[in-house]
């Protein structure tokens, strides 16, 4: 084989290497350890129940009413207590239920992203495996092209490269170490508008439920005054309503803000981290050349 199909089979090699070893670096970038949980499921049926019990009590106290005055007292008791029963089981089975979904599909999810983890870290095996075949014989042709080149150095050249390969390494080692904080700072999933409602959602249910209850029920029905039961239903039911109007305001003012403050965090180490890629690519290339002078130099 000649000089020349050396060098060529040299450039195919380190072009095989180059793209092993960004493989490596993608797929392990890539790698997704963290895993869901049940309540990123389960919150829509915990939302779900809370309504669906207080809609039901409401129900019980309003039709409550209705029966105590047509069909007397004890009526109206059993009425609302085969009520907020109901109310009770269906909040349980809610809960039992939307569980049990939220299992499921948090066991789905968690199972798709271990399958993806697995299979990038089955690339990275095989990549590694790959560059130690590539490297070993990288070697023995640099071995070859030795015995027919020799690069002629003179002792005080040859230490200034060594070095400059060793400043090279520390820099490149600076970069990797530096490019590791950056994906570690790299912010995570845009903020939605549940982020910031979900306790003034959760808020206005507890608040309807108290002004309605001390507004109307219990006058009625501890204090001996006229019943108030539809007016404290209004009443709450615009208390409800502005919960959600400036609750909705804040949470979008909120989320907004949040966002754009996430994005140029983004945005400033997202060039920070092509800067330092561009870097290190740069010196990667100057210590394969640094490495092959010294190496065909017989050092």
């Amino acid at each position: 084989m000649t000089s020349k199909d050396n060098t060529i089979d040299m450039d195919k090699i380190e072009e095989e290497i180059n793209i092993c070893e960004s493989a490596i670096k993608g797929a392990g970038e890539r790698i997704n350890t963290a895993r869901v949980g049940s309540m990123k499921y389960f919150w829509p049926f915990l939302v779900i129940s809370i309504p669906a019990f207080i809609g039901m009590w409401i129900y019980a106290e309003v039709n409550g009413l209705y029966v105590y005055f047509t069909e007397g007292a004890a009526a109206a008791e059993d009425f609302k207590t085969s009520t907020i029963l109901l109310a009770v089981l269906v909040f349980f089975l809610l809960h039992v239920f939307g569980g049990a979904i939220a299992r499921y599909f948090r066991d789905k999810r968690n199972g798709a992203l271990e399958a993806d983890e697995l299979n990038k870290r089955a690339t990275i095996k095989k990549c590694e495996n790959r560059l130690i075949e590539l490297k070993t014989m990288q070697k023995e042709m640099q071995r070859d092209l030795r015995k027919t080149r020799k690069v002629t150095l003179t002792k005080e050249e040859l230490d200034s490269k060594k070095i400059e390969l060793s400043n090279v390494e520390k820099t490149i080692k600076t970069c990797n170490s530096e490019l590791k904080e950056i994906r570690k700072k790299m912010p995570g999933e845009y903020h939605n508008t549940m982020n910031y409602f979900w306790p003034f959602l959760v808020s206005s249910f507890i608040v309807q439920s108290g002004v309605y209850f001390f507004g109307g029920s219990f006058t009625f029905y501890y204090l001996g005054l006229d019943d108030g039961t539809l007016t404290a239903l209004a009443a709450s039911a615009v208390v409800f309503a502005l919960f959600h109007i400036f609750g909705g305001i804040y949470a979008r003012k909120k989320t907004a803000a949040a966002n754009k403050a996430l994005k140029e965090e983004k945005d400033a180490l997202g060039a920070e981290e092509k800067r330092l890629r561009d870097t290190l690519d740069e010196f990667v290339m100057k210590k394969n050349t640094l490495i092959k002078e010294i190496e065909q130099a017989g050092a």
